[in-house]
């Protein structure tokens, strides 16, 4: 360090999380083996947290590699050095990056309430990736009606456009409110995010301002992790980045069989069942040309002294099928020569 400590850094995003481009100035600097490092009096760089990742941007014309917070203090890696404690820069934030995350976690707020509300089910974890997002439910496995029934609420939440609100609370008055879960921090003041008349949770992460921003919010799947159930899912512009990736898979392929997309499902299950009985077909024909080439290499070979004949055989491209039919047949003609001495 070069410099006193800094003063903690004012996070510009738990005011306005739509806050993209902003004035600050440098408090301190160090240089590290991986780069520059730049703290500021405010930012409205998110460093990664609580399951969401953090905001990519610019800072003074130099590209932010990474941002770390600690004590209070939010760091800011960049390509370059050149600032001084001092210096008034300017910060631009990805913004399609910060859109897609404030769309993925308001999206898990929103479906983590619809959970609660249609079977009861607390979400105990969240990572919002790079392709789709998680949430980890307690409880029983959610069924295929829960899964369908909380998808459509949390659309029906979506499309209802509800205000979405920050609030700063201290933490003797958090009773009152109608909390989805225990937020478990120690502060004296936590920050509350209130979908109006759906939801209230603490958080920390980027979320947009209304519910109609987040679009619709899909389910890939589920799956059980470390006794939890697992959902996958989709919220905003990946959503509909997905949807226009499966119909055109699903539309070229049924334009090859001259089917519609939608008859995909049936024709695939009689094609299914079409293969396994011709699957079952063809085995039962190599199982029979194997016998037929024991025979016929057996009635071509004669014995030698002692009755006991000498075989040699190369068969390439033989199937296991037919192969084991064939030893079959020539073991059984073996125990047939042993049992007549």
């Amino acid at each position: 360090m070069n410099q006193a400590e800094p003063q903690p850094t004012r996070l510009l995003h738990h005011e306005d999380t739509g806050l993209l481009d902003f004035e600050a100035t440098v408090t301190a600097v160090q240089t590290r083996a991986h780069g520059c490092e730049i703290a500021l009096d405010r930012t409205a760089f998110y460093t990664e947290s609580g399951g969401q990742p953090a905001d990519h941007g610019v800072l003074a014309g130099r590209t932010v590699l990474g941002l770390r917070r600690e004590d209070g203090v939010v760091w800011h890696v960049v390509n370059e050095g050149g600032l001084a404690p001092g210096d008034a820069v300017t910060g631009c934030i990805d913004a399609a990056r910060r859109r897609d995350h404030m769309q993925q976690h308001t999206g898990q707020h929103i479906l983590s309430q619809a959970f609660v509300r249609e079977g009861a089910r607390n979400t105990r974890g969240f990572h919002l990736g790079a392709e789709e997002s998680t949430i980890d439910l307690d409880g029983e496995k959610p069924e295929i009606e829960l899964c369908e029934s909380a998808a459509v609420a949390a659309n029906d939440c979506v499309f209802s456009d509800r205000p979405v609100r920050i609030h700063e609370v201290p933490r003797e008055d958090l009773d009152r409110l109608p909390l989805r879960r225990d937020p478990g921090a120690e502060h004296e003041v936590l920050r509350l995010i209130e979908i109006e008349g759906w939801d209230w949770s603490a958080c920390g992460g980027t979320h947009a301002r209304r519910t109609g921003e987040v679009g619709a919010i899909h389910l890939l799947g589920l799956e059980k992790v470390r006794g939890l159930w697992r959902v996958r899912f989709l919220a905003g512009g990946r959503t509909l980045r997905y949807l226009f990736r499966a119909h055109r898979v699903l539309d070229e392929t049924a334009r090859a069989h001259s089917l519609r997309w939608d008859g995909l499902a049936e024709a695939v299950r009689a094609w299914t069942t079409e293969i396994a009985e011709l699957t079952r077909e063809v085995r039962s024909l190599r199982v029979e040309r194997g016998e037929q080439e024991a025979e016929r290499l057996l009635l071509a070979t004669k014995p030698g002294s002692g009755g006991v004949r000498l075989l040699g055989l190369w068969r390439e491209g033989a199937e296991p099928d037919e192969l084991r039919a064939l030893a079959s047949r020539f073991y059984a003609a073996y125990l047939d020569a042993v049992n007549q001495r």
